[in-house]
């Protein structure tokens, strides 16, 4: 590779090179490999989410409801992502009380955990007490 027209950016030396009257680009064939810089990353990891939002019509069944879920969402290699109450609407007129963010390694393990039969008896606990949309997504985690 000819280096001789190639320039890099070193660093942050703005402030050295104004006092210096030196420029912050430096030939790459004055810099040794480890000064180069590395590629951006460009992998990124398929992973699935399920989304929900709604409003709480009866606390204690959604409190006994949320106790039982996270020991199964481990069993399926899930986290949650977000998880909150009082979401500001800036637009349209969708406005819930919950919204949720889960992250499954893949949609096969999301549908899994949907379709347990563990998940189902703590659905059965969730069922009357929040008035809930819910939605499977595929999508993308930068590594």
């Amino acid at each position: 590779m000819d280096t001789k027209n190639h320039f890099v950016f070193v660093g942050n030396r703005s402030r050295q090179c104004r006092a210096s009257g030196t420029k912050p680009f430096r030939p790459i064939s004055d810099l040794q490999e480890s000064h180069l810089p590395r590629p951006a990353l460009t992998t990124k990891i398929v992973v699935s989410h399920r989304t929900s939002a709604g409003r709480i019509t009866d606390q204690a069944a959604y409190d006994a409801y949320r106790m039982e879920t996270p020991r199964l969402l481990a069993q399926y290699g899930a986290r949650c992502i977000v998880a909150g109450a009082g979401e500001e609407i800036v637009e349209g007129d969708l406005a819930s009380a919950r919204f949720t963010i889960l992250e499954f390694p893949s949609m096969s393990s999301l549908r899994d955990f949907w379709e347990s039969d563990d998940y189902a008896n703590v659905r059965a606990i969730r069922k009357g007490a929040v008035d809930l949309r819910i939605g499977f997504l595929d999508g993308f985690s930068p590594v």
